[in-house]
Formats: C-alpha cells, sequence, structure tokens
C-alpha cells in the first residue's frame, strides 16, 4: 500500500473475508510505515474451510487464485513438517486469511512482470505455537522456502522468527511470477510497511521498490524488489 497499491481493492477484499480492516501511519526506529491492522478474531480452520472462505472474497479471480495458491503452500509446507492434518493452527487464523487475500490484491494491483527478492532474514531463538516450543525459524518457514529459490539468512541477531509460515508462502508465490534477472531501472516508487513488533534500534520495516526496468516500456511493465 505504502508503494502505491490500491487501497480500496485490498481493503474491501480484506473485509469480505474477515474482520474490519484499517490503515495507519506508524513508525519503526525512525521510518514512517504504513501498518494494516486486520480487525478478526482468532479460529482455527480446517485448509477446505480457508479455501471456502478466500472463494468467498471480494476481489479479482487472479487475486483468490493467488491465495488459494499460498495456503495450498502453507498446508504443503505444514504437512512436510507434521504430516497429513485437516486442520491449520495459527496460519489458518481469520487474520490469516485477510492477511493473504489483501496482500495477493495488492500485489496484482502493481501489475508486477518480474521479482527480485532480497535475501530474507530467518531469525533466531525460540517460538511458542500450538505444536509448542520450537527454534526460530520454524519447521513450517523452512519447508516452504525449500525450493522457492529466494536466499535467505540464518541465525541472524534478534529474538525470535523475522519471517513467519505466512510471510514465507506469499514470498514465495510472489516470486513464482518470474524472477527478475536484472536489478537495475528507474525507481519510481518505494513503500514500507510494519506488522506489530517494534524493536528498539531497528527498523523492523518491509521495503518494496518498484523499477521500471526499460524507460521505452509502459509505465506498468516494472520490476519489484523486496527486503526486510
Amino acid at each position: 500500500l505504502s508503494a502505491g497499491a490500491g487501497r480500496e481493492p485490498v481493503l474491501r477484499a480484506m473485509r469480505s473475508v474477515a474482520g474490519d480492516p484499517s490503515v495507519e501511519q506508524t513508525e519503526r526506529a525512525g521510518i514512517q510505515a504504513l501498518r494494516v491492522c486486520t480487525g478478526t478474531h482468532h479460529a482455527t480452520r480446517t485448509l477446505a474451510e480457508v479455501i471456502a472462505r478466500v472463494r468467498e472474497a471480494d476481489a479479482s479471480p487472479e487475486a483468490v487464485a493467488m491465495a488459494e495458491r499460498v495456503f495450498f503452500r502453507i498446508a504443503s509446507g505444514e504437512g512436510a513438517v507434521h504430516g497429513a492434518s485437516d486442520h491449520f493452527h495459527e496460519v489458518g487464523a481469520d487474520d490469516a486469511i485477510a492477511d493473504v487475500i489483501g496482500a495477493c490484491t495488492a500485489f496484482l494491483s502493481l501489475y508486477p512482470d518480474a521479482v527480485r527478492i532480497l535475501p530474507v532474514a530467518l531469525g533466531c531463538g525460540e517460538i511458542r505455537g500450538s505444536h509448542g516450543t520450537y527454534p526460530a525459524p520454524a519447521p513450517a518457514t523452512v519447508a516452504i522456502l525449500k525450493g522457492s529459490g529466494i536466499t535467505v539468512r540464518v541465525g541472524d541477531p534478534g529474538e525470535g522468527e523475522l519471517c513467519t509460515p505466512t510471510g514465507a508462502a506469499l514470498l514465495a508465490e510472489f516470486a513464482a511470477i518470474g524472477m527478475a534477472t536484472d536489478s537495475s531501472g528507474a525507481l519510481v516508487a518505494v513503500g514500507y510497511g510494519a506488522g506489530s513488533r517494534d524493536t528498539p534500534g531497528t527498523p523492523n520495516v518491509l521495503r518494496v521498490m518498484l523499477l521500471e526496468a526499460d524507460p521505452a516500456l509502459p509505465a506498468d511493465r516494472i520490476d519489484i524488489l523486496e527486503s526486510n
């Protein structure tokens, strides 16, 4: 959203699946960023229930299909680690459904031709979830990123996880449209997004930069570069 994605379509898509989302300006270590609050409550759903909710979204068919693929990536990652199960856990909550359909709607509204994702920090320490206490990064996150072609950094300083299974699945799906082979171009927009964590002295934000790969191409033919 901070980089220019359509705000109303994103909020409409989120609102149609769960909650009453809002967007607020915040600051992380001196950097101004947007934070999206889903306005949802916790709920644990089966994969079939999640997909049914996604298909009810007031969003484009392309965004709905992309959101479905994101959740299938999450289900595959969880299944690889925990075995077959009918239920999601943290990622099956309404806030995750709203996050995913909103993120897919925002991404597609930018009309990217290719994506480059800068190395993703996975974090270290311990995380607590429905299965117990695990070392970060979460096993499902690792399983989702495996084979995605995304470069990662493991064991960075900092407590807890820096990339969740939902975030990993979104990045993997975005990268699937085609990896940019060249990171040069005219910088046409930049945006910063923030979550709830505010680490002192560290700008815990996601940065998105939009590049026009060739000035001779139409303005909507851009690459997206993302980094923590």
